[in-house]
């Protein structure tokens, strides 16, 4: 018992029909769930102050199961609530989150499932590395399709774009800043919505269409925020949260434009970001129609923008986007 690295004990089932842990553990189960007493106490009760309430109800009703005579194996496996929940734990000092894994092993020898053997590891490092290698695929797709606008459009234009989402994600940010706008919920909320909504139509022009979803389910959580009576400042913590993850989203595409630019040097492209606009228009509006079922026919042949300074590139585009 002192030289597993798992935690280990056993349950017992008393006339009483509950689980009660037994006398023995291993080393571990301290090392993973600290120091409180554990022997002779009930087996979810001990586990409560682990796991929400939610989960301990769980756990009761597959502690009920586990009574079943003639239950198998499998679906013991199966039914498990405990398989890599995150717990917190009290370590003496502060509580800290850890992810956990239980096992539960029938004693063969015992009488109607009165006796399981219990397995205990923390899994934290594997979930962190499972989040991580989810993370980084997410990061690799957002590149790819950055990498094909770039390719599809030029860095000129995207920049622009960049400059502008700049402009976007600095006013949403100023909003839930300044105390002005804590007078106001409703017009703060109309702020916000009308950058998200800009952000996502010309992430759309420009076919980035993860950075387009993103903006689009921001959009949704304004739209349903636009109906409540009552608006309060808690109503914004999830704004700062999609805010963070939109600000992500800039800086991966700035890291990739300049790693463009490095690599092209000083002889790249240097064409307008206005020059691509009546295709990129065009292209928009036939892949909207496409999508509707409809027809459209786009004429920009008198779209002309030659002496148009580069500034105006982001706002003319956001009006043609409408």
């Amino acid at each position: 018992m002192n030289a597993v690295e798992e935690g280990l004990f056993i349950i017992h089932r008393v006339d009483s029909g509950e689980y009660r842990i037994g006398d023995h553990q291993s080393e571990s189960v301290k090392e993973i769930l600290g120091d409180t007493p554990l022997s002779g106490e009930p087996f979810a009760a001990a586990l409560s102050s682990y796991f929400p309430e939610q989960k301990i109800e769980e756990l009761t009703e597959f502690l009920e199961m586990l009574s079943t005579k003639d239950i198998e194996d499998a679906l013991i496996n199966d039914l498990n609530p405990l398989q890599r929940e995150r717990a917190t734990i009290d370590d003496g000092a502060q509580n800290v989150g850890k992810f956990l894994e239980f096992g539960f092993k029938r004693i063969t020898q015992a009488h109607q499932n009165t006796d399981f053997l219990i397995s205990i590891k923390d899994v934290s490092r594997e979930v962190e590395m499972e989040r991580q290698l989810r993370d980084n695929e997410v990061r690799a797709e957002q590149e790819s399709q950055m990498m094909l606008s770039i390719l599809h459009i030029g860095p000129a234009l995207l920049q622009d774009f960049m400059d502008g989402m700049e402009a976007e994600l600095t006013s949403i940010d100023n909003v839930l800043r300044q105390e002005e706008h804590k007078k106001d919920f409703p017009g703060a909320i109309e702020s916000i919505f009308r950058s998200v909504h800009s952000l996502k139509g010309n992430a759309a022009l420009l076919e980035l269409q993860f950075l387009a979803d993103r903006a689009n389910k921001f959009e949704e959580k304004l739209l349903i925020l636009r109906t409540f009576k009552e608006l309060t400042w808690e109503h914004f913590l999830p704004i700062a949260y999609d805010l963070s993850k939109l600000q992500e989203v800039y800086g991966q595409m700035q890291g990739l434009v300049a790693r463009i630019r490095l690599f092209q040097g000083k002889g790249g492209e240097t064409r307008s970001a206005l020059s691509a606009l009546p295709d990129a228009i065009s292209e928009l509006a036939l892949r909207i129609a496409g999508e509707l079922g409809k027809k459209v026919r786009i004429d920009t042949t008198h779209m002309q923008f030659e002496g148009v300074s580069n500034k105006f590139a982001y706002a003319l585009r956001d009006i043609l986007v409408q």
